[in-house]
């Protein structure tokens, strides 16, 4: 067979030219499209469901969430084995199926054991699935670092050195070219447009997660390929009713009703309309934590408006008098509970982990998260920066690069030892040219098999080739 296409491409070289060409077409076609990562992906099939019960004791989970739902679920099609862990106020399942089992297939049918499942947990308890990620979807890290900033340009954006950030000089340098000299001339820590001293930005640990939860985050999840952006670190403001139990005893309220009354107040209730003057006007109640000043001015003012709502709930009625919950507990905004923070060098920082979607890219999404942050970072308040601390894309050029080394120096080999023997230098190139043809192909063939490139397989390819 071998020696039949032999005579076949001697007789018509056009042919094998034509070969040669749609292999190198396909090829780079393959090699462009194929998923590229590092690390080859050998995590099982699984899906993870989390479930949270504050203030719950281990073994009380175990038996009232975590025993349920591990029964349900392993009636689910294709389950290989079902793990669970139950912690202080927490339970963890594992769901492992069969390696042939479609992933997303998998976590439809374990969303509809859990909706059959809810019914037998107690109130409150709600179950919730894990991303539609693996282990090794953890692809980007970042930190929200304060930096540096100048007051008269507020909108200047400064790397960690206080140097002009490259997406702040093209900004400056599109709006007025002439600019060029004076951005390329400017000193560390002053500003280029004024050489004003520049100021380094406190913006407390509390204000850069309420940034990360609100916006970073929320800009980061519309990405495509972004399946998760899980916040670490710094401290979560919330609403805090310090309650006085002298006040309580003296009103005589309990914490039940306070609770009662405060979890009531935050609603909105819809009501029939009404007809007047040949028109029909929507009755409603709104009831909503600060009312209409719940989506106007900054994040100061709008706890604020919310903090004046919850001193005004009225708690109970004693003869026709309200009262109000500012009589018997203060309302502040503080930190919540916390069991682990986010070091950097040696001091607490606010950051966030992009988990990458199942079966994307792990090259091209870090693209585009990258391509992201500088519009993100143009929202910020002045002075705070993104900084990467672990970006997988440098390891994974590193990877690709290895593979394109052994190329070169088979290819160089190759070269040198048919150039000694055989004093032919156009036989060499021929027998040159087929080593990259022949890496084209195998990625034809692992685009086909759906086969990704990483470590292993590229290793497999070099020692092919060599």
């Amino acid at each position: 067979m071998i020696d039949g296409l032999i005579r076949t491409f001697l007789r018509t070289p056009i042919l094998a030219l034509i070969l040669a060409v749609a292999i190198a077409l396909f090829g780079w076609r393959a090699y462009d499209e194929n998923p590229k990562d590092a690390i080859p992906d050998i995590a099982e099939n699984q899906a993870i469901v989390f479930t949270e019960w504050m203030g719950r004791s281990p073994k009380d989970v175990d038996e009232q969430v975590t025993y349920p739902l591990t029964v349900a679920l392993q009636g689910v099609p294709g389950v290989r084995e079902v793990r669970a862990t139950s912690g202080f106020g927490w339970s963890i399942i594992y769901i492992v199926f069969n390696d042939d089992t479609e992933f997303y297939w998998a976590r439809s049918r374990v969303l509809e054991r859990l909706n059959v499942a809810q019914s037998s947990l107690p109130e409150g308890v709600r179950p919730a699935l894990g991303p539609d990620a693996t282990a090794l979807g953890q692809i980007f890290w970042y930190t929200i670092d304060n930096g540096w900033t100048c007051e008269a340009h507020p909108g200047l954006r400064f790397d960690e050195d206080g140097h002009l950030s490259s997406a702040s000089r093209m900004a400056q340098l599109k709006s007025d070219p002439s600019l060029a000299a004076r951005l390329d001339a400017a000193e560390a820590r002053h500003c280029p447009l004024d050489d004003r001293a520049l100021s380094f930005s406190t913006v407390p640990l509390d204000q850069r997660r309420a940034m990360q939860d609100f916006d970073v985050k929320l800009a980061l999840e519309g990405v495509a390929g972004v399946s998760e952006v899980a916040s670490i670190g710094g401290y979560v403001r919330q609403y805090q009713i310090d309650v006085s139990p002298e006040a309580l005893r003296a009103y005589r309220v309990t914490l039940e009703s306070r609770a009662k009354a405060v979890r009531e107040s935050n609603n909105y209730d819809g009501a029939k309309v009404v007809e007047q003057n040949g028109m029909e006007v929507l009755v409603r109640g709104v009831g909503f934590l600060g009312g209409v000043n719940r989506n106007i001015g900054d994040r100061r003012q709008r706890e604020a408006a919310t903090i004046r709502d919850i001193e005004n709930i009225v708690v109970k009625a004693v003869d026709g008098a309200p009262i109000y919950v500012r009589q018997i507990a203060d309302v502040t905004t503080g930190p919540d509970f916390r069991r682990g923070a986010l070091d950097k060098m040696g001091a607490e920082a606010v950051g966030a982990s992009v988990i990458m979607r199942y079966g994307e890219n792990p090259l091209d999404v870090i693209e585009r998260i990258k391509a992201k942050l500088p519009d993100i970072e143009a929202g910020m308040p002045p002075g705070l920066r993104i900084n990467a601390f672990y970006d997988r894309s440098g390891l994974i050029d590193e990877t690709m690069g290895t593979l394109a080394t052994a190329l070169w120096q088979e290819i160089a080999i190759t070269i040198a030892v048919v150039v000694i023997f055989l004093l032919h230098v156009r036989s060499s190139l021929v027998v040159a040219v087929t080593l990259p043809l022949a890496i084209l192909l195998a990625f034809i063939c692992m685009q086909a098999l759906d086969l990704g490139s990483n470590i292993m397989s590229l290793a497999g390819i070099a020692i092919a080739i060599g």
